[in-house]
């Protein structure tokens, strides 16, 4: 019993010390003349922080890969040493927010990509790191909400609520499900909720949507006679000291 025990990790050793000696540093100089420094597998396969540096061996920045493939942070850096770019790599696909920074190392503006694809928050900021705009890519890459301060005044272009309903099996008497994107209107303190209303539109019950991306889905059963759901977008107004409400029923 003990003997089996022992040749787990004695086994993992040794698969180790393979690994490590297939691996070894190298340079590689592409035709735009980069040159890509890191850990390569004998089948050609960069593993780990690969770095990056220019025809005068100026240092460029790194790329995060496994085996052959990015997945990890990707930074590039100005001459200055500042940060210039920043984002976040999974299975070769950009996902989550990139970063872009000026030469003093203040943010200029960071977007949200799932698959590669900008989609949802798109914020600008001005030379003090203050949010001055911000915008909503849906998937068809098109801004559907944008709001921006001027003079102390808040604009804002496009529903608040936007969203749709969807059946994967129609006309199968299945429920329906909702499609929702969520805005994060920097300059107002707001949220969203799924409601239930009867039919005179007053609320019956909601519950706060929270979802770690730029969108919401939820499937919606069949209701009691009278009854629908609905958006309800909470926004805090400072001169009432409370929320103003914006009811959107689902038809």
């Amino acid at each position: 019993m003990s003997n089996k025990i022992l040749c787990i990790p004695l086994l993992m050793i040794i698969s180790a010390c393979n690994i490590k000696s297939q691996m070894k540093i190298i340079r590689l100089k592409g035709p735009d003349g980069i040159i890509s420094e890191g850990k390569y597998f004998e089948d050609s396969l960069f593993d780990g922080k690969v770095k990056y540096f220019d025809s005068l061996n100026e240092y460029l920045g790194y790329s995060t890969y496994r085996y052959g493939v990015k997945d990890g942070p990707e930074v590039s850096y100005f001459k200055n040493g500042k940060i210039s770019d920043s984002s976040f790599y999974h299975d070769d696909l950009r996902n989550g927010f990139a970063y872009r920074y000026n030469k003093n190392g203040t943010l200029v503006y960071k977007s949200y990509y799932i698959n590669d694809r900008p989609f949802g928050h798109l914020y600008e900021y001005d030379s003090l790191g203050r949010i001055t705009h911000y915008y909503f890519i849906n998937f068809e890459r098109k801004i559907i909400f944008e709001t921006f301060k001027k003079d102390t005044v808040d604009y804002a272009k496009g529903e608040e609520i936007q969203g749709n309903t969807y059946s994967e099996d129609a006309g199968q008497g299945d429920d329906d499900f909702l499609f929702l994107y969520l805005f994060a209107n920097p300059f107002l303190k707001s949220h969203y909720e799924i409601g239930i209303v009867d039919s005179s539109k007053k609320i019956i019950s909601s519950k706060l949507i929270y979802s770690k991306d730029c969108y919401y889905e939820q499937e919606l059963k069949i209701l009691p006679n009278g009854e629908k759901y609905a958006i309800i977008l909470h926004t805090y107004n400072p001169y009432k000291k409370k929320d103003d409400l914006k009811i959107r029923i689902i038809e």
